[in-house]
């Protein structure tokens, strides 16, 4: 099963079990169950130059039977791309783009567009996506180029893309004086989409309440929190600034502005020590929250990097890592659990991002 965007660009190709997602800067990325778990792999140049030759070469036989004015059509858009051309996005995708670190999964085909670069915090030990990376935000000028460029780059594939996603971590931590003209503009640019974004507690609180009707008027209608666990002495454990109770008190005031939530909970955060602590108390903020159908608590097996800084914690802390098949057990037991709380829980695999 192939699918390509509007300009003819591979997006993804499914061939026996075995799935390629091809990135906008082509990247591909392979995923295939075996023996009853994921494996994911980053193809190397010369075997994403072999998916896309095999792919193409399996469109033009599918569709040599159509009659004539698909087929030219079809000819015209999709054929034109040939592997080393399309290899070659790469380039415009780095002309319009820094690096898009994490997206939700439900804005995987969003229009994003970055009026921030780097989170406003970058202290939390379990993230590295912008440990390299710091604070940055774009000027109205040179927020229109970027609008530019990515109009440029996604071409008629902006057809297969519903939402828009204001990155990068932090952005609505900006003050309403910053923020305003830059959500103005991405909605000028892309216009009659919702717009979403990322929210630390943190700097969610610094907005005063007013704000949030206004940024709702913008178009900003989903707004991801990094709740990370209800368990507050492990939100120190790991840096994160915030509580519980400050979580609850910003959820509120976000359901009275009417935006609909994305929470977000890392399922293994703290090892087997947290493990009990972690779950129950999660689950009992999550059961005080005013939550409601349109909202999601998405859980994400939580993934320590070997050199980071949780890594050099958790060792002197002597906690014990949860093994893999525990992490999708306890993720399996949490999700039946928030389900039986009335609300929607999905699985948030950091490792299978791509843009």
């Amino acid at each position: 099963m192939l699918s390509f965007d509007r300009e003819g660009r591979l997006v993804t190709y499914f061939e026996e079990g075995t799935l390629y997602k091809r990135s906008l800067s082509s990247e591909v990325h392979q995923r295939v169950r075996r023996e009853g778990r994921r494996v994911r792999r980053r193809l190397e140049t010369t075997e994403a130059l072999r998916v896309f030759t095999e792919a193409y070469a399996l469109a033009e036989r599918s569709w040599s039977g159509a009659e004539q004015k698909l087929r030219e059509r079809l000819q015209g858009e999709v054929l034109a791309w040939s592997p080393e051309r399309l290899l070659a996005e790469e380039k415009r995708f780095k002309a319009a783009y820094r690096p898009i670190a994490i997206l939700p999964p439900d804005q995987y085909a969003a229009v994003v567009v970055q009026a921030t670069e780097g989170c406003t915090w970058n202290r939390c030990t379990f993230c590295n996506f912008y440990t390299d990376r710091p604070f940055r935000v774009q000027l109205p000028e040179a927020f229109t180029g970027h609008l530019n460029a990515v109009q440029d780059l996604l071409g008629r594939g902006l057809l297969l893309r519903k939402n828009l996603f204001i990155a990068d971590g932090n952005a609505l931590a900006l003050s309403r004086r910053r923020l305003l003209p830059l959500l103005a503009l991405a909605g000028k640019a892309f216009p009659g989409r919702p717009l979403a974004s990322f929210l630390d507690v943190y700097s969610g609180e610094q907005h005063d309440s007013t704000d949030w009707p206004e940024l709702r008027e913008l178009g900003l209608k989903r707004i991801y929190l990094g709740m990370e666990t209800g368990h507050d002495p492990l939100l120190a454990f790991v840096n994160k600034p915030g509580s519980s109770r400050e979580l609850a008190s910003l959820v509120g005031v976000l359901k009275r502005a009417r935006f609909s939530l994305g929470l977000i909970v890392m399922v293994g955060l703290g090892g087997t020590e947290y493990r009990e602590r972690h779950a129950v108390d999660t689950l009992r903020l999550l059961a005080t929250l005013p939550l409601s159908q349109g909202d999601l608590v998405y859980l994400s097996p939580f993934v320590e990097h070997q050199d980071g800084r949780y890594a050099t914690a958790r060792q002197a802390a002597g906690l014990t890592p949860m093994r893999e098949e525990e992490v999708e057990l306890e993720l399996s037991w949490m999700a039946l659990k928030i389900r039986g709380l009335g609300l929607r829980a999905a699985r948030y695999d950091i490792r299978e991002f791509l843009y």
